[in-house]
């Protein structure tokens, strides 16, 4: 387990490398930094299977993903019927990893072309956390205090920034997620300010991961 931190995810892939294993699967915490670790792979001539998220250079066996892109623009359909076409929003962005990446594109390129009324005021990185989230959170509710919704990158990051809405005691902000976690859908069933999740199938990316391994 990397704990989010590039430096640590290098050295257990060299620790992995030293151990002289047959591939590694990869979850890289980014995508960017993952590419030193492929690369050092590629030398050793040992596969890498990456999966959620993908190195940005170097050469994988295989990247098993989920369509991020449809992710983020499910939420901007959420959030534009929701608003009924037009309001304020912020995102809570997390662009290191590929997944990142991606589902702020589709969010971005969904909501320009479906509802060019819903504007987005800001834009601020969580890196995909909730103690992260909830800091950022309240400092955005203080600068636009007119904000309609906010778009989260992942589950944690819509989960602080709804703590930070509810904190606020704020009823009109309403806050969308990615992922689908147990803890968001817990959170979906309080009818608080956490509002919608798009779900990713975590278990199925393994499996077919392993079964390309």
């Amino acid at each position: 387990n990397a704990e989010h931190d590039a430096a640590t995810l290098l050295n257990g892939v060299e620790t992995l490398l030293n151990a002289r294993v047959a591939c590694i699967l990869l979850n890289p915490v980014n995508s960017d930094a993952a590419s030193s670790a492929v690369l050092k792979a590629n030398a050793a001539k040992v596969p890498v299977v990456t999966f959620d998220v993908t190195a940005t250079k170097g050469e994988v066996a295989s990247f098993v993903e989920s369509n991020n892109g449809m992710a983020g623009k499910l939420c901007a359909d959420y959030i534009g019927w929701r608003l009924k076409g037009k309001g304020k929003i912020v995102i809570l962005d997390h662009p290191e990893p590929s997944s990142g990446r991606q589902r702020t594109a589709g969010f971005k390129e969904h909501l320009a072309a479906a509802f060019p009324n819903v504007e987005i005021v800001d834009t601020q990185v969580s890196q995909g956390r909730k103690e992260v989230a909830l800091s950022v959170t309240e400092n955005l509710l203080r600068a636009h205090p007119d904000l309609d919704a906010i778009f989260a990158i992942n589950d944690p990051s819509g989960l602080g920034a709804a703590q930070a809405v509810k904190a606020a005691q704020n009823t009109h902000i309403f806050v969308t997620g990615i992922d689908g976690a147990p803890d968001a859908i817990a959170e979906l069933k309080k009818d608080g300010p956490f509002a919608m999740t798009v779900a990713q199938f975590p278990q199925e990316i393994g499996r077919v991961a392993a079964e390309t391994a």
